[in-house]
């Protein structure tokens, strides 16, 4: 019985040197964050705000970098194969970790296998921006025109199957208007052709609505969320402009190869958690028109993506709207 016991207490406080080990470790290199968009957008320079704060408390540096194509696919599958050690990490996005799903009858992976949840960093409400020479003064005025105009209205994306894709389809089917889908390689490109008048309409952040709308380079028909949202107080939500139920936004995380050790999981989680409420990274957030998303551990992480994919795959097919 007492070697029964000393030995099963050894094998427990082996297990606890080898967790904290683990975390110590942790990390024995730089930290590689990959991004599946292009330089410039809010799921590049928000990873961007974090990363020297992150690499002050994990004492390696964390280097971000931007493989973009195939709807976030590239970047995907490079994290998928990169050894499972915390030290290659995704952007995880709701195009790349949720909409993907839908848009792809058979994708070369499963991502829901083969990526963990490291930590969610922030949500970004959308709004509608407008070239100011876009018909309707409002979006009731708008959504008028479009239905005696149909295929006259123009939406740029960041690409196909990117949130500024499915958003809008959403959008058409709710309100019953046609429109034709211009899509770029990402959506800083596209809202210079909407301030172009190359296109009329774009889903992109408030902050951005707000800057240029202040400017006169653009017009704002609604944003999401269920009160009005502060960068711009004076643009009714979609839900008060008469579009029942339609809240738009976007989020990011990070996400790890599946197989990541727990305890690097949980020291990456917990160092992550505690950049994110930092004031000066709440007050860069809020500048960018993005709320901090952060605050859950790997559990809370996992099950809000499985409760996002839970809520839009099946409503993205029902879109059918397909990449392959």
């Amino acid at each position: 019985m007492g070697r029964a016991f000393a030995y099963c207490c050894g094998v427990l406080l082996g297990l606890g040197l080898a967790v904290a080990s683990a975390q110590d470790a942790y990390p024995s290199k730089p930290v590689h964050v990959i991004v599946p968009f292009a330089v410039g957008s809010a799921n590049d320079l928000i990873p961007r705000l974090l990363a020297p704060r992150l690499a002050q408390r994990l004492g390696q540096p964390v280097v971000v970098e931007n493989q973009t194509g195939g709807g976030g696919l590239v970047a995907t599958e490079a994290v998928i194969r990169a050894a499972p050690d915390g030290h290659t990490l995704l952007v995880g996005t709701s195009s790349g970790m949720v909409m993907n799903l839908a848009l792809y009858r058979k994708l070369p992976f499963d991502i829901e296998k083969r990526l963990t949840g490291a930590g969610l960093i922030s949500r970004t409400t959308l709004a509608l921006l407008a070239n100011p020479n876009t018909p309707g003064a409002t979006l009731p005025e708008f959504i008028a025109y479009a239905k005696a105009n149909p295929g006259k209205i123009t939406y740029g994306s960041g690409g196909n199957g990117s949130i500024s894709h499915i958003i809008p389809e959403y959008f058409r089917r709710l309100v019953g208007i046609d429109l034709q889908h211009v899509p770029y390689r990402g959506n800083g490109p596209a809202l210079v052709d909407v301030i172009g008048g190359q296109i009329n309409l774009l889903f992109d952040s408030p902050l951005n609505g707000a800057q240029l709308q202040a400017k006169g380079s653009v017009k704002v028909y609604g944003v999401g969320g269920e009160a009005r949202h502060p960068a711009l107080p004076g643009v009714p939500t979609f839900i008060e402009s008469g579009v029942k139920d339609f809240d738009p936004y976007t989020w990011n995380s990070f996400m790890a190869p599946a197989g990541t050790p727990v305890p690097v999981l949980e020291k990456l989680n917990r160092e992550l958690n505690a950049v994110l409420a930092e004031p000066d990274v709440v007050a860069s957030l809020d500048r960018m028109g993005s709320a901090r998303l952060g605050g859950g551990n790997l559990e809370a992480t996992n099950a809000f993506i499985a409760a996002e994919r839970a809520r839009w795959v099946p409503l993205v097919r029902s879109l059918n709207v397909t990449l392959d």
